[in-house]
């Protein structure tokens, strides 16, 4: 149920931007509106008109990237699509529709292969499920862009481990993509202790990171 107050709100909005009510004088203009935000106001602060929830101070929500806009009378008029048009591209220019665009990007996978138990291990003060690998074995890390990159792509691997308690890089590699969006690449486990492996992709904005894969070398 729309309520009375945003209606108001609105056609104050839309005088302002039109520099004032029918062709009156800017000054009368702007004390007829300083008389109708106070009105606004003194509602709001007694819990909104008529019990309307929606202007209830307590109630307010934060809503980035959304806008109304309404006519005070209650008619259809043209003279709103212009005002909602200059809304959509102040929400393009100040990043509005960013979340949007992140919900639309990469995501990346990873998997390692070639382990031969799994067990619940406490390391760094973190307790995770690890995977177990033998020490001076090799390691096949496969994994997949999603949606599949335009051009020539690669993903960057990082090996983390429980160091000083800590999680510390020991070991960078690259990964070059294929065509259908899988990338593979091979890690030597030449150190003892506990591990993860995680894969950065970079041609999203924000770079994209994997699930974080743990593994154990006794």
């Amino acid at each position: 149920m729309e309520c009375a107050e945003g209606c108001e709100r609105s056609a104050i909005h839309s005088r302002e931007a039109r520099g004032g009510c029918g062709g009156c004088a800017a000054s009368t203009s702007l004390s007829a509106i300083g008389s109708e935000r106070s009105a606004i106001h003194s509602r709001e602060a007694r819990g909104g008109s008529g019990g309307c929830a929606a202007s209830t101070p307590q109630l307010h929500h934060d809503a980035c990237g959304v806008g109304f806009l309404a006519e005070l009378e209650g008619r259809p008029s043209t003279r709103l699509l212009p005002l909602a048009l200059t809304a959509a591209l102040w929400l393009l220019l100040i990043g509005a529709t960013a979340a949007a665009a992140a919900a639309a990007a990469s995501s990346v996978t990873l998997n390692l292969q070639g382990g031969y138990a799994n067990r619940q291990l406490t390391a760094c003060s973190l307790k995770h499920h690890y995977t177990f690998f033998h020490a001076g074995h090799t390691i096949t890390m496969k994994g997949s862009v999603a949606p599949t990159p335009a051009s020539h792509w690669r993903v960057k691997v990082k090996v983390k481990q429980c160091l000083r308690g800590g999680f510390r890089t020991v070991w960078t590699g690259y990964a070059g993509g294929h065509a259908d969006g899988s990338f593979k690449t091979t890690y030597r486990a030449s150190r003892r202790g506990f591990l993860f492996a995680r894969a950065y992709y970079y041609g999203a904005t924000p770079t994209v990171r994997s699930d974080k894969q743990y593994f154990h070398a006794p």
